[in-house]
């Protein structure tokens, strides 16, 4: 453990480095953009020797394959790049229905500032098509060697929604009336957005995928498989919510909304770039409106004395929740090689319902049997918000797909939940017990990691890393007794508690991909992790928890008949560690007939996933899996 700790201290020590030299390339970078130089020019038709209004122009420095600034012309054709470094540019002018037009060294000096590109004419496209033959439309889902993919915004259907109806559409995933999420009938899912996690899914999963709405997502990757890169967090898999980029040069926005019978949502999306520098902005919102949901329970069981209990429980309540996501992003070539992106959200919802239920209680024994009755009103409100914000530094070297990324993340949420009850008995309906608790609690995580992948040939890649994750949490309940015949509520110290959990995980992985043939790929690779925890604090009860190692191996070898059928064997060793729900030794007694207390001696659940799988892409777009 010493040694896993003083290996991140050296990476935390290097990150620190690399933050300095970080600075010295935003100072850089600041001393660049101080430059004044501009290109402009005027488009014309070659035809008619009229302006063309609104064609895109993009100015490329030297030999760069990325634009280094571009614009649009305005109404009399005309248009003006500034903020230009000296150095010798292209211009290329693309314009729906003519033909691109270039326009070579133009030079941008100290002394030479301003430079104009002159009249430049454009010819009108003149490709007459005599036969157009569409052969195939591209698949709404995907089969890759290592997940399954759904193309999102390729399908139209879903621009209204939100993640969850996106999710119903996607193979092997399963939503139910509720928006409880399943991949391959299991529920212990890692969700993922772009390949980050977030405090907002361990709190409410649910919630979280209500607020996200489905204009923003591009694809639903599937890896029911994972490989070593991935956490080993999630029994069942994980699903990763990718959302659009624009890197589209200009300012853009758009404004998506729904309206219905049960579910209202919106959002707002902006995005702007300039040169080597882009902005991007968005915020969404959703509201479930009033609905009544049933629910029942029946019970048989056996007391101490042998005696027969059945529990039946019949109810309802009023559901309404609500709830909203913000986020503003930039994206920053520093150089051709070098890029920084970050970002910071804040996310907001909660929901509210106000119900009863009905409870007969039915004991049998040798001698006698008796009926007892209660109806028992209740009231729960819940609502939680995070802020995330994270910085991603990537670095790409001369050899293709060989880069360095090194992502830093901090993910807050907090939470607080209340609910009041009370007791009356039947017949007659007289109130015999009542209760109110508030719950608050601060789920905290902070993520460094790094990632290496080194190409040996075209067809063979080594992928390794290092990770941290630090984990804190802390809760309140403050339970209280309706003392009656006062009516006030009272102070109960054996059913409040205070909880208090931190956890650090730290991880390193070697992946090796590699194809056997044309038609075989392989990816194989471990990965281990070390789990440690300080003690469980619990109304200050301390509770040890042991350390524990997980090695987590991953092998998938995918067989590709052609471009549409694919054969897939895989097999992984996932773990679901228990939460401090789980953990927490106090004893839940606010519902008598369901007392939960939890062990602070559990071990993570661990899964072995052998998987054979099959996919193949019929007529007209239909996708059929095994």
């Amino acid at each position: 453990m010493m040694n896993l700790k003083t290996g991140f201290l050296k990476i935390l020590k290097a990150f620190a480095a690399f933050g300095i030299l970080l600075g010295l390339s935003f100072n850089s970078f600041a001393q660049e953009v101080k430059n004044s130089g501009s290109i402009s020019g005027r488009i014309l038709d070659s035809a008619t020797h009229q302006p063309v209004p609104y064609v895109t122009v993009a100015l490329f420095q030297g030999k760069q394959a990325a634009p280094e600034n571009g614009g649009f012309t305005d109404q009399t054709g005309i248009f003006s790049v500034g903020s230009l470094p000296p150095g010798s540019y292209r211009l290329r002018i693309d314009a729906v229905g003519y033909r691109t037009a270039y326009v070579s060294n133009l030079v941008v000096s100290p002394s030479r500032e301003k430079v104009t590109a002159g009249n430049v004419y454009l010819s009108q496209a003149t490709t007459t098509l005599k036969t157009v033959l569409v052969q195939a439309q591209a698949p709404l889902v995907e089969n890759r060697p290592d997940m399954l993919v759904f193309h999102a915004d390729k399908d139209i259907t879903s621009l209204g929604g939100v993640a969850t109806d996106v999710l119903k559409k996607v193979p092997e995933v399963s939503v139910d009336v509720d928006g409880n999420v399943e991949l391959q009938g299991d529920a212990n899912v890692r969700v993922l957005i772009n390949g980050k996690p977030s405090s907002i899914f361990g709190s409410n999963l649910t919630e979280a995928l209500q607020s996200i709405p489905a204009s923003q997502i591009k694809d639903i990757q599937v890896i029911t498989t994972p490989g070593a890169k991935y956490d080993a967090e999630g029994t069942a898999g994980i699903i990763n919510i990718v959302l659009k980029e624009n890197t589209a040069y200009g300012v853009h926005g758009e404004v998506v909304g729904s309206i219905g019978t049960r579910l209202e949502n919106g959002s707002f999306n902006f995005q702007a770039r300039h040169g080597h520098f882009g902005i991007n902005a968005s915020i969404s919102a959703h509201g479930n409106l009033n609905s009544t949901t049933l629910n029942g329970l029946t019970r048989n069981s056996v007391d101490s004395a042998s005696d027969q209990v059945l529990l039946l429980q019949n109810g309802q309540g009023g559901f309404t929740r609500q709830g909203y996501m913000s986020h503003l992003g930039f994206d920053w070539d520093l150089t051709p090689k070098d890029n920084l992106s970050g970002s910071v959200g804040y996310d907001n919802f909660m929901h509210y319902s106000n119900g009863y239920t009905d409870q007969t209680e039915t004991f049998a024994s040798k001698d006698s049997t008796y009926t007892q009755s209660l109806h028992r009103p209740v009231i729960n409100n819940f609502n939680f918000n995070s802020l995330d914000w994270n910085l991603d530094y990537k670095r790409t070297f001369a050899r293709k797909n060989q880069d360095l990324e090194i992502l830093y993340l901090t993910s807050q949420g907090k939470n607080t939940s209340y609910y009041q009850q009370g007791q009356y008995n039947e017949p007659g309906d007289l109130l015999a017990s009542g209760a109110q608790s508030r719950n608050s609690g601060v789920d905290k995580e902070t993520d460094l990691q790094i990632d290496y992948s080194q190409p040996f040939s075209e067809t063979t890649t080594l992928e390794t890393g290092v990770k941290g994750i630090w984990q804190q949490l802390t809760s309140n309940s403050n339970y209280q007794d309706l003392v009656l015949p006062s009516m006030a509520y009272q102070y109960d110290s054996a059913q409040s508690n205070d909880f208090s959990y931190s956890r650090n995980i730290y991880s390193a992985y070697a992946s090796l991909n590699f194809q056997l043939s044309k038609k075989i790929q392989v990816r194989s690779g471990a990965r281990l992790e070390h789990t440690s925890a300080a003690p469980i604090v619990s109304s200050g009860q301390h509770v040890m928890v042991a350390a524990y190692n997980t090695l987590v191996p991953s092998v998938i070898v995918s067989y590709a008949l052609d471009s549409t059928c694919m054969f897939r064997l895989g097999y992984t060793r996932r773990i679901e560690r228990p939460d401090f729900e789980d953990l927490n030794p106090f004893i839940n007694a606010s519902d008598p007939t369901n007392i939960s207390e939890g062990n602070p001696n559990l071990r993570p659940e661990q899964g072995q996933r052998m998987e054979l799988s099959y996919n193949t892409l019929l007529k007209k777009g239909a996708e059929l899996n095994f």
